[in-house]
Formats: C-alpha cells, structure tokens, sequence
C-alpha cells in the first residue's frame, strides 16, 4: 500500500479545492425551490448514469472506451461542480450555511445531503410571486 503518490494528493486536492471554490463564487442572492433542485438533480445524474452503465455497452475497441473514460471524467467534474452550486443555492432557500455544502465532496454525505435539500421545506415564495405580477 505505501505512501500515496502524487495522484492521490491531486485527488484529494481537487476534492477540496473544487467545492471551496464553487461555494465561494456562488451567487449569494439565488435561491432554488424544492422542486427545481429535485429536477436538476435528477436529471445530472441520469446523465451521469448513463453515460457510466448504458454507452459502454456499446462500445466496441479499447480506444473508444479511453475515449468513453475521458468524456466520463469531464462530464462527473462538470455535474460535480453543478451539484455542488446548485446545492449553495437550494441551501440559500432554506436558510441554511452555504458552506454545508462542502459535504458533497464527502461520499454518501452528499446523497444525505442531496435527500435532506430535496424533502426540506424551504420558504414561501407566493409573496415575491405576488410581487412579480402586480
């Protein structure tokens, strides 16, 4: 096992810069509702899915599936970093710390996390829809 080598380090740096950075840009005055948060996320990990379970299948050479593999790792960053925002946001409606986010880069805290923000009531929005319209 030894120690761990620098790709290991680069790892766990990006695992812990990435979310810092991406909380720490987020547009503080957003807010998602229950049911937009739910639909994002859904439908990031379909993507996620099947790009991971479904294609593959399909594949027929070694240098399609090392193809498959980098356009793997883009679209989980890409889907990791959306996650992580749209989480800040979703956090923001239910006024809780946008830091808490940071959880996502923890494996199974951020499906804790990601079913917490999606059954957790967050405020009324039918005043500043009222607003809107009149």
């Amino acid at each position: 096992m030894g120690a761990f080598s620098i790709w290991h380090w680069l790892i766990i740096a990006l695992g812990v810069v990435i979310p810092v950075v991406t909380i720490a840009l987020a547009n503080r005055d957003k807010t998602l509702t229950r049911i937009h948060y739910v639909v994002r996320t859904v439908v990031a990990n379909a993507v996620v899915v099947v790009l991971v379970f479904v294609i593959p299948s399909f594949l027929q050479s070694a240098d399609q599936a090392l193809v498959l593999n980098i356009a793997i790792m883009i679209v989980s960053l890409i889907v990791f970093i959306l996650l992580t925002l749209w989480s800040v946001h979703r956090l923001r409606d239910i006024r809780w710390s946008r830091w808490i986010a940071l959880i996502m880069g923890i494996p199974l805290g951020n499906l804790i996390l990601m079913i917490l923000l999606c059954c957790w009531p967050g405020r009324d929005h039918s005043a500043e829809t009222a607003a809107v319209f009149d």
